[in-house]
């Protein structure tokens, strides 16, 4: 007697911890999937079912509602905001809810739309393994049975690996389709089986992808568009860049053409004012008799006129505008600054007794102005030398006869030329004392 009292406890408590609250899909009898439900209405009836959201995820198009053990995932069209697909994750306590489950959204899918047409594993899973339907006969007879059976087979199967079924429901109007998965995953650091069941209604699917593809060929038309404008601007900005580069250029073009009109006026007004005073020089001694150039340009690249000039009546020599008889010309000497800190490239030297030679032999024949031909064309000896990066800087040094200034250095930079014939002008000069 005490053993059955003890068995029939054991069996009480036994049922009492086994009972599991089935999960409750109640809720999706006011979802119809088979129509256009917006967005709008599916959060209004899952809110007013207690669901809370979870995660909206706008740039996805789905938004996910939670209320116990059930997550919902909603996913609708980007445009029209039309609900396409449901995918329902219901986390189990154990196996009864395995049954229950699946039990409850098929019943509500059969109320719905009647008797599936097409019962079995997916159609992509058929097609590559040659799955066959399953009997639909014996599914419109057997609902139940077949129900509890194939889901228990998941829940078995689930143990090694997910086990996908399908239930396809087609109308001229709509294709439903419900498809099963159980899984095994870890919560909390603990194995919890769960229950996933997806609700696609194809049309809106096409729906789905072709307002996507609407959405992309308008963000590509807007990324070229995008593109193009920056193209643009980057035209544009050269255009103006170049059109302000070019008006720089003309402005410094015409002030350029300005500024040379301007050095041109100046330079015709110094040569007017040199020209007048030769004329009043040639006035007062007469014909000019010899003349160098030693001008040279200043800073403003104004050319200044400067000559020796050489008179041969009343014996006068000009440097610049600074005039001497020939009788005060004491001494010359010709060398370059330079062979003080490096050796000389050129080295001229010039026959002095042939140069006066030359000069007397003038002056006997044609005067002043022979002597200084003579001069100029006496003998000379020239001996050169290598000297890499050396710049000469001819320098000829005149001494007179003055107190206040007894000294008159001429600087010809490179111009050996320029300098010797200077040279040999004073020297030529000297010698006719």
């Amino acid at each position: 007697m005490v053993n059955r009292c003890f068995l029939f406890g054991l069996i009480l408590f036994l049922s009492n911890v086994l009972q599991v609250k089935a999960t409750d899909n109640s809720y999706l009898k006011l979802l119809d999937i088979s129509k256009e439900t917006h967005l709008d209405t599916v959060s209004k009836i899952l809110l007013g079912e207690g669901f809370d959201v979870a995660h909206d995820n706008p740039r996805f198009f789905n938004i996910s509602f939670e209320k116990d053990n059930v997550t919902i995932d909603v996913e609708y069209t980007p445009t029209s905001k039309h609900v396409y697909s449901y995918i329902i994750i219901a986390d189990t306590i154990n196996k009864a809810d395995l049954l229950d489950g699946p039990r409850q959204v098929f019943e509500i899918l059969i109320s719905k739309y009647g008797t599936p047409d097409y019962a079995g594993e997916p159609h992509e899973t058929r097609v590559k393994y040659g799955v066959n339907e399953y009997d639909l006969d014996n599914i419109i007879s057997k609902e139940s049975q077949l129900l509890d059976t194939l889901s228990l087979r998941h829940f078995v199967k689930g143990v090694f690996g997910p086990e996908k079924f399908e239930y396809v429901w087609e109308n001229k109007t709509f294709t439903i389709f419900y498809r099963c998965i159980t899984v095994t995953g870890v919560v909390n650091s603990h194995y919890k089986d769960f229950f996933l069941y997806n609700i696609t209604n194809k049309h809106t699917l096409e729906s789905y992808y072709s307002e996507r593809k609407e959405i992309e060929e308008h963000e590509n038309l807007m990324d070229f568009l995008l593109k193009a404008f920056y193209v643009f601007l980057g035209c544009m900005a050269f255009v103006i860049l170049g059109y302000f580069i070019n008006k720089q250029r003309k402005k410094e073009q015409i002030q350029a053409e300005l500024e040379e009109k301007e050095r041109l006026k100046k330079q015709t007004l110094v040569h007017d004012q040199y020209k007048q005073y030769t004329n009043s020089l040639t006035n007062k001694y007469g014909n000019i008799t010899r003349s160098i150039d030693i001008s040279y340009y200043g800073e403003d690249n104004i050319k200044r006129y400067e000559e020796i000039l050489v008179f041969q009546q009343p014996k006068i020599i000009i440097f610049g505008k600074n005039e001497y008889k020939f009788d005060t010309l004491l001494n010359c000497s010709i060398y370059d600054e330079n062979q003080k800190t490096a050796p000389v490239s050129q080295v001229t030297k010039t026959n002095t007794g042939s140069m006066l030679g030359r000069a007397a032999v003038g002056a006997l024949t044609f005067g002043v102005a022979g002597a200084i031909v003579g001069a100029v064309t006496a003998k000379k000896e020239s001996t050169s030398s290598e000297a890499p990066d050396y710049l000469n800087s001819y320098v000829v040094k005149i001494g007179i006869k003055s107190l206040e200034n007894p000294v008159i250095i001429l600087k010809f930079g490179s111009d050996k030329a320029k300098a010797e014939e200077v040279y040999a002008l004073m020297q030529a000069i000297i010698a006719m004392k």
